[in-house]
């Protein structure tokens, strides 16, 4: 019988789309008889969100820099070293622990490049620390040692062929959709934004606060739609509270009662969210997949995103694209999707929900385990 080992993340960092992507694996490989545990890096001197301050960000480094990796080549070595086991590293900022599996049969999951760039200077206009460089320096590493690398999109392949160097096999798999993620009743949802405090009609974006989201290009736009539709409703920020410096963009545009928070959202929620909103906006710089458009659509949700790759990839042509790096003309593109008549918003919806088909769970896991058993095989061969 097969034996997979996935390698996930480590929980205090709460980062729920890799967690959502490993779950959903496990959920999809156990469902085909494979033999499949989940490992992950465990709280030891750490614990805490590093987002509640420098000191948990770097205990949580010990924890999963200098505690795990032993264990994980302790862990490793106590199961049968045959032809049955692969480890798949699910999130490619894990990839320095393939250094622990180095003789052991392998995957990686890389799902964007967007840090290992940024600390090799190809966004100037973003500083890095230098332990950021190291870290992505290792993370980088880990890569070009992997056995197999699997990327969800065509641009993240794009960018390990280019920065990694090497060939790792690289294949595209496109991730499922997380059940959670569906149309959600009229009922339903207005009972979930009551319990929220959320108006009926909102616009909505979902992301951090990281700078390639883009968040104040999304305030700038917004501010740019209010100026061309004063009527247009509120916008719901949905993943991470406000920096200081978002904040202050939302004073100086005077857009306090226009511009919702909410923190830490539920799936299930975050579902309704989605079913109710009038569109997402999601003007992101860059990045590696583009989640919150794939889930939008498959909650009924119409979509307006950043003209670049790989959101087109994900949105194809049932999204609508902006230019996220101009405000003005991006606010008229959203105000088009907002006032198109009925029949067309309905096609729009019903065109987004069949582009979610081409992502589904199932396809996923048989795609990941056909690279398992390459894997395998590939190790049969050396050997």
């Amino acid at each position: 019988m097969l034996r997979v080992v996935l390698i996930a993340n480590y929980a205090p960092d709460a980062q729920p789309s890799m967690q959502r992507f490993a779950d959903l694996l496990h959920r999809e490989l156990a469902a085909r008889g494979v033999d499949v545990e989940m490992w992950r890096p465990p709280p030891s001197v750490g614990g805490r969100n590093p987002a509640d301050g420098p000191v948990h960000k770097w205990l949580g480094y010990v924890d999963k820099y200098v505690l795990y990796p032993p264990r994980l080549s302790q862990a490793a070595a106590r199961l049968p070293d045959d032809a049955t086991t692969v480890f798949h590293v699910c999130d490619h900022s894990n990839a320095m622990y393939v250094r622990c599996l180095r003789n052991r049969p392998h995957v990686v999951t890389c799902h964007d490049l967007i840090a290992v760039r940024r600390a090799l200077g190809e966004f100037p206009d973003v500083s890095i620390r230098w332990t950021g460089r190291k870290l992505q320096a290792m993370i980088r590493s880990g890569l070009r040692q992997a056995h197999r690398i699997v990327c969800d999109s065509e641009a993240t392949r794009g960018d390990v062929r280019r920065l990694v160097g090497m060939d790792a096999g690289e294949t595209i798999i496109r991730p499922g959709v997380a059940t959670a993620f569906h149309p959600v009743s009229r009922d339903e949802a207005a009972a979930r934004l009551a319990a929220l405090k959320l108006p009926a009609r909102f616009l909505l974006h979902v992301g951090g606060s990281q700078w390639y989201k883009n968040r104040i290009g999304l305030l700038d736009l917004y501010a740019a739609l209010l100026t061309r539709a004063p009527e247009a409703p509120p916008i719901v920020l949905a993943g991470k509270p406000l920096t200081s410096q978002e904040a202050s963009h939302v004073a100086a545009r005077r857009l306090h009662d226009r511009v919702i928070t909410v923190a830490s959202v539920a799936d299930s929620d975050l579902a309704a969210l989605y079913s109710a909103a009038e569109l997402l906006v999601f003007p992101s710089l860059v990045e590696g997949f583009g989640w919150p458009v794939l889930e939008a659509m498959a909650c009924g949700c119409r979509v307006v995103a950043s003209n670049r790759a790989p959101m087109t990839e994900v949105g194809g042509e049932a999204a609508t694209y902006l230019d996220p790096q101009d405000p003005v003309s991006a606010s008229a593109t959203v105000a088009a999707v907002l006032s198109e008549p009925e029949g067309d918003r309905r096609a729009r919806i019903a065109a987004g929900l069949a582009r979610v088909s081409l992502f589904s769970t199932g396809a996923m896991a048989d795609a990941y385990l056909a690279v398992y058993h390459d894997a395998l095989a590939r190790r049969s061969h050396a050997a």
